[in-house]
């Protein structure tokens, strides 16, 4: 393949070269409290709204981190969906008791019906248009069961307010992760 064609895909694809370093740099502690305290809190609304859980859809779930710990349930399908294609590579290299799909969720199609969704890391913040995000929700409404859940979480614009004015160089080592807003 062409260097120039090489490129063009890479550009096509965000992740393409954080991928590979990606589970190294979610390997802090504090990001690892955050997975834990959204797994917390879906079993205690799983509990609380009395779900039947059969399939467990993560939306965006990168190379997995938030998906493969479900797996561990009993009776679960567990589908991950995300639209880098480097990213989900590695989530296949972690678990293959996980159903992958390669999607936008724009155009989200899974062809079957899910009890529980989750989309985390501020993700939706990516869909910028706002017909876009609505019809994100569509689809996810389409495919959860009749009183299934979603769990997401989303920034605000005071958020980002008060992120803008925070430090955006962090070292986790051996590398530096650099954010901006």
């Amino acid at each position: 393949m062409s260097r120039s064609k090489r490129n063009s895909i890479r550009r096509l694809d965000p992740y393409a070269r954080f991928a590979d370093v990606y589970d190294s740099e979610t390997k802090d502690p504090s990001i690892r409290a955050l997975y834990r305290e959204w797994r917390t809190l879906l079993s205690q609304a799983i509990r609380h709204y009395g779900i039947r859980v059969r399939v467990f859809v993560d939306l965006a779930c990168g190379t997995g981190n938030t998906t493969i710990p479900w797996t561990r349930r009993r009776g679960w399908t567990v589908i991950g969906v995300d639209s880098s294609e480097a990213m989900l590579r590695q989530a296949r290299k972690k678990s293959r008791r996980v159903r992958w799909y390669l999607q936008d969720l724009r155009r989200l199609d899974l062809g079957e019906r899910a009890d529980v969704v989750t989309c985390h890391f501020d993700a939706l913040n990516h869909i910028l248009v706002l017909q876009d995000l609505e019809q994100v929700f569509f689809n996810v409404a389409r495919l959860l069961n009749r009183g299934g859940l979603f769990q997401f979480d989303l920034n605000t614009e005071s958020w980002f307010r008060w992120l803008s004015a925070q430090e955006k160089l962090y070292r986790l080592p051996p590398n530096y992760f650099v954010s901006s807003n």
